[in-house]
């Protein structure tokens, strides 16, 4: 792909901060609208005017346990993916969330092909119980709240930091 001219990028730049989404700004570059979804990318992440790298991707990932586990962190590093960092927010912040999700992973490690609605409901609620039970979860969640409340704080709440 060739490169784009550095007066088109500045020019792409200029309009995405004065508010024009891409399309319009295809139509005023007359440039595809990957290359200037590319440039707009490059500047919002990396604070420059040129064309993004090709090849990889910047992956905004939530912090949910899924996303943050070894495995799944190895794979970025080996396909050349650039994780960004994820705002603090304080959806965060829910115990109940993340006790929720706890609870899928314990499922999801449960055969179940043939459970009626009936019998996945006794599943989740034991399993909701089991771990509602568990005082060293329960005391590791609520002591998160902490760290998590002070990153969030140190963004003042801004959700676009």
């Amino acid at each position: 792909m060739p490169r784009v001219p550095e007066e088109d990028r500045c020019r792409i730049g200029e309009l995405s901060k004065k508010g024009y989404c891409q399309r319009q700004i295809r139509e005023l570059v007359s440039r595809p609208l990957h290359t200037v979804n590319r440039t707009v990318q490059a500047y919002r992440y990396e604070g420059r005017i040129r064309d993004a790298p090709r090849g990889h991707t910047a992956v905004g990932l939530a912090l949910a346990p899924a996303h943050t586990t070894p495995s799944v962190q190895a794979h970025l590093q080996q396909t050349g993916n650039k994780q960004l960092a994820w705002v603090p927010k304080t959806a965060d912040l829910s115990i109940i969330e993340n006790h929720w999700d706890r609870v899928k992973v314990a499922l999801n490690r449960t055969p179940m092909p043939s459970a009626t609605e009936d019998e996945l409901w006794a599943a989740v609620l034991a399993e909701w119980q089991r771990l509602a039970s568990d005082t060293s979860l329960v005391k590791a969640l609520y002591e998160s709240l902490l760290s998590g409340m002070s990153a969030v704080a140190e963004v003042n709440g801004d959700m676009m930091h």
